[in-house]
């Protein structure tokens, strides 16, 4: 019996070529998707599309801030978290862009889905939190805003707790003052946080100092009138957002220091923590660097000259107009004229374009100014310490 030579295998080219054809295909979609959405985010477009009611138009600056208008009452909307603040040379500093976040709304447009109860439960104690855009919770979800993370750490106490997040994005001082007034009485707080002054030394509403301090002058007198229990909040900034005129917080301090309750300086307490981990701006002698440090040892990620003088002259000329009260607590407007002596935002150019084009971990900070989840946690826990030590908080 005979028998047959094997038969001879044959190449399975076909099957392997159609399934090289499709991994190369897939290869391919994926560059031109990834492609696309470097080039979409260069150019400033959101990633993702929010839902209505919010109507998103960011100009030439972009926005992740919601904005208190009758059409956020009662709303649930997605934002893209993108950069929003930029330098007068047009740099931003620059958010993650690819970032969102889910916020919601009561009638009165404050964080959250309840309104707010004006008959106050026998045995609880109520603290509300006057603040801006970072105490409201811009660029992070609802459960993370540390007004709500402060009353999730005091249900641990006998004592029944309330604590409202009545911050208003982009408000400043007097905004605050306007706003306790109104709630004062209504509200009957135990406790009030006053948590401002991002806003207040911003160039483009170009606070001088005088007008802070008739603004801090007003707050002492509703303090007094409405015999409330405070704490006062330095708000907190990362080294890449400092406060621009040392004036508004030596007048800040000069004010407070002598008032029965207690100052909290977040920006201090933060900053702490970023030399342990975290990114820092850091300026020596007109030479600004960008440290990095992890376990406290740190690491210059780009070092560069600047020259503020430059910013300075792109401000001359430029008017503010401001509303400020009298010690009648009478509205008044004032114009006031740029003064280059008062100086800007010392933030180099080469700094934000390194920020915008690298992925750098801000430790506790969005953006240099809005807090991340982690900084949520850890703002809610250092004023729940300070809590503590007044013998409010277990």
């Amino acid at each position: 019996m005979t028998v047959s030579p094997k038969r001879a295998a044959k190449p399975r080219r076909g099957r392997l070529g159609r399934w090289h054809l499709v991994l190369v295909a897939s290869i391919a979609v994926l560059l031109a998707s990834a492609l696309g959405s470097y080039a979409w985010w260069k150019l400033g477009r959101p990633i993702v599309l929010q839902a209505k009611p919010y109507v998103y138009n960011p100009g030439p600056k972009g926005d992740l801030c919601p904005r208190r208008d009758p059409g956020l009452r009662g709303a649930t909307s997605r934002l893209p978290d993108i950069p929003h603040l930029v330098t007068h040379e047009g740099h931003v500093l620059p958010s993650r862009r690819v970032r969102s976040y889910t916020y919601s709304t009561n009638s009165e447009a404050f964080r959250g889905t309840e309104d707010l109860p004006r008959t106050k439960r026998s045995g609880v104690f109520r603290i509300g939190v006057f603040g801006t855009g970072v105490s409201f919770g811009n660029g992070v979800d609802d459960e993370w805003p540390w007004p709500l993370l402060l009353e999730q750490r005091l249900e641990a106490s006998e004592q029944a707790f309330e604590v409202y997040n009545l911050a208003i994005p982009g408000s400043t001082t007097d905004d605050g003052t306007v706003l306790l007034d109104q709630l004062a009485v209504e509200m009957d707080f135990d406790l009030v946080i006053f948590c401002y002054g991002v806003n207040d030394g911003l160039t483009h509403k170009q606070r001088p100092v005088a007008l802070y301090r008739l603004a801090l002058e007003r707050l002492l007198r509703l303090r007094e009138r409405h015999d409330l229990d405070m704490l006062f909040a330095i708000e907190p900034r990362s080294s890449f957002y400092p406060w621009p005129y040392e004036g508004h917080e030596a007048a800040f301090r000069e004010l407070l220091d002598g008032v029965e309750g207690t100052i909290l300086d977040l920006p201090r307490e933060l900053d702490l923590l970023e030399r342990q981990h975290g990114l820092r701006l850091e300026d020596d002698g007109g030479v600004q660097r960008v440290v990095e440090y992890r376990g406290g040892r740190g690491r210059v990620l780009i070092e560069t000259p600047w020259d503020p003088e430059l910013a300075v002259e792109r401000l001359r000329g430029v008017v503010w107009h401001h509303q400020v009260w009298d010690e009648h607590d009478q509205p008044i407007v004032i114009d006031e004229h740029y003064q280059p002596d008062k100086g800007v935002q010392s933030v180099s150019p080469d700094v934000y374009d390194f920020l915008d084009t690298h992925w750098v971990d801000m430790a506790n900070f969005i953006d240099g100014v809005h807090l991340n989840e982690q900084g949520h946690v850890e703002v809610a826990r250092l004023v729940h310490e300070e809590l503590h030590r007044r013998g409010i908080a277990p």
